[in-house]
C-alpha cells in the first residue's frame, strides 16, 4: 500500500511531467471542469487530462485578468503562458462561470492549442435542455472526427464509456469505504487518488486503484466527528490533515475535486450520446446549473443524513461567485436542522495560514465529543 501511494503521490506532485511523458505516445486534450465528456475525448483518440493549475506566483496572467479573478482561472492561464502546458495538443472549455468563459477567449487569442468550446445548458430540468445537451455532444463528436480524420463508432464510444465507468466505480468504492470506516484511509490520501485519476491513463489508474481497494485495511469504526466538505476545488492537503488530526474525519464531500467528478455512472443501454447527456443531468450539479430552487439545499441535507455528518466545512475559492451566491441559503438551511458549519476561503495553491488553521481547529472542538 505504501508503495502504491508513493506512486500516486509522485504523479500528483509532478502531473505535468507524467503528462509530458504520456504525450510522446498519444495526443492530450486538457480540460478543467467536471462537465467534460471524457468518453468522447477518449474515443476520439485524445487522452483527457484535467488541468487545475500549479503556479503559486502569478505574474503573466495579470496582464489579461483582474486581480479578483479566481485562483483557478489565474493559475491555469499562468501555467499556459509560461509554457508549462506545451505538452497539450488541445484544450476543451466548458461554459460554466463567466470567468471560465472569458478564459476561453484569452486562450483562443493568445495560445496555439487546438481549441474546443462546449456551451452547456444552464437549466437541467426540461426536455429541451436534454435535447440541447445531446446536440452539443453530437456536435463536439463531429468536430473531433473532423480534427482527427476518423469515425468514432458506437462500439468505440461504448468501450470508452465502460473504461470511465470502471474508473468512477473505483473512486465511489473508495469514498464508501471512507464513509463506513473513516480511519481506513485519510482524506488527504483519498484526495490524492482522485487527483491522480484526473491525470493518469484511465486503464493504469483502474489497475492501481483496484489494488488500493484490495489492500486497504478496514479499520474499526471508532467514534469520530464526521465532517462533510462543500465547495469547488480544494487541493490543500494541509487543510485535510488539520481537520483529521483533531479527532474528526472527512466522510464525504460535495466538491468539483471530489464526488462531482465521479458520481453517477453512464447507462450502457440505448444511444451512447444520449446516455452521456443523461449522466450529466442526473449527477449532482454545481451552482452554475439549475434544477429547482431547493435542489442544492436538498442535496446537502441528503448527504448529511446519508453519511451521518456532525458538521459541514464550506471551502470556497476566493472570488468564486456561483458558490458565494448559494452560501447564505445553505447556511440558513443548516442552522434550521442544527448542523454547525464554517466557511473557509482559499485563494491559492499554497496558501493555508495559521489563522485559517486556528479557525478550523476551533470549529472542530465546538462540535463536541
Amino acid at each position: 500500500m505504501k508503495k502504491i501511494m508513493g506512486k500516486i503521490d509522485s504523479i500528483v506532485q509532478n502531473p505535468y511531467e507524467y503528462l509530458s511523458n504520456l504525450s510522446k505516445s498519444r495526443k492530450i486534450m486538457g480540460y478543467s471542469c467536471t462537465y467534460a465528456p471524457l468518453e468522447i475525448i477518449h474515443a476520439g483518440g485524445f487522452h483527457p487530462a484535467r488541468i487545475i493549475g500549479l503556479s503559486s506566483n502569478i505574474s503573466l496572467s495579470d496582464i489579461h485578468l483582474q486581480s479578483y479573478a479566481c485562483a483557478i482561472v489565474r493559475t491555469l492561464l499562468e501555467d499556459s503562458l509560461s509554457k508549462k502546458l506545451d505538452f497539450l495538443n488541445a484544450f476543451l472549455f466548458l461554459h460554466t462561470c463567466d470567468s471560465m468563459q472569458k478564459l476561453s477567449d484569452i486562450f483562443r487569442m493568445r495560445l496555439s492549442f487546438k481549441h474546443f468550446d462546449l456551451i452547456l445548458p444552464v437549466k437541467f430540468n426540461t426536455q429541451s435542455s436534454k435535447e440541447y445537451f445531446v446536440d452539443i455532444l453530437e456536435d463536439f463528436k463531429t468536430k473531433l472526427e473532423r480534427e482527427q480524420n476518423i469515425k468514432i463508432s458506437t462500439g468505440k464510444l461504448n468501450e470508452s464509456i465502460q473504461i470511465y465507468n470502471n474508473l468512477r466505480k473505483n473512486l465511489l468504492d473508495l469514498y464508501n469505504i471512507k464513509s463506513t470506516c473513516p480511519f481506513a484511509i485519510t482524506y488527504a490520501d483519498l484526495s490524492k487518488i482522485v487527483k491522480a485519476s484526473f491525470i493518469m491513463d484511465p486503464l493504469e489508474f483502474i489497475d492501481i486503484s483496484s489494488s488500493i481497494i484490495k489492500n486497504i485495511t478496514l479499520a474499526p469504526a471508532n467514534k469520530t466527528k464526521r465532517i462533510i466538505l462543500s465547495g469547488s476545488i480544494c487541493v490543500h492537503p494541509d487543510i485535510f490533515g488539520t481537520i483529521e488530526n483533531k479527532n474528526a474525519s472527512i466522510v464525504w464531500d460535495d466538491l468539483c475535486s471530489g464526488t462531482r467528478f465521479f458520481e453517477q455512472l453512464v447507462e450502457q443501454t440505448g444511444k451512447p450520446i444520449n446516455a452521456l447527456a443523461d449522466r450529466f443531468i442526473k449527477r449532482p450539479i454545481c451552482p452554475t446549473k439549475y434544477v429547482n430552487p431547493s435542489y442544492r439545499l436538498d442535496y446537502l441535507k441528503k448527504i448529511i443524513e446519508n453519511h451521518n455528518a456532525n458538521g459541514v466545512i464550506f471551502l470556497f475559492i476566493k472570488f468564486c461567485e456561483p458558490h458565494s451566491f448559494d452560501y447564505p441559503d445553505q447556511k440558513k438551511t443548516l442552522e434550521k436542522v442544527g448542523i454547525p458549519s464554517i466557511l473557509i476561503e482559499i485563494e491559492n495553491q499554497n496558501v493555508f495560514d495559521e489563522q485559517t488553521k486556528t479557525r478550523l481547529e476551533t470549529f472542530i472542538e465546538m462540535l463536541g465529543d
